[in-house]
């Protein structure tokens, strides 16, 4: 998700990929909250990355949402 969201991924991935956007000012507008499409197949379309990576993604802690880059281990 963090390569998807930082230009590093290959669009099919990263144009699947949106930022939640608020009408108006609201504390929830520091979030890094990405939107989650709705899916008619509850089995199979809930485990597809346009859904589960936002998913993941929007439960992480703010301070990994907001790392400046990937670390590696190695």
């Amino acid at each position: 998700m963090f390569k998807a969201l930082h230009g590093m991924a290959p669009p099919i991935f990263s144009d699947r990929i949106r930022k939640k956007s608020f009408p108006r000012a609201l504390r929830s507008n520091d979030l890094e909250l990405l939107v989650m499409p709705r899916t008619e197949c509850k089995t199979l379309g809930d485990r597809a990355f346009a859904l589960a990576g936002p998913s993941m993604w929007n439960k992480l802690p703010k301070t990994i949402q907001m790392a400046p880059n990937i670390l590696k281990n190695g």
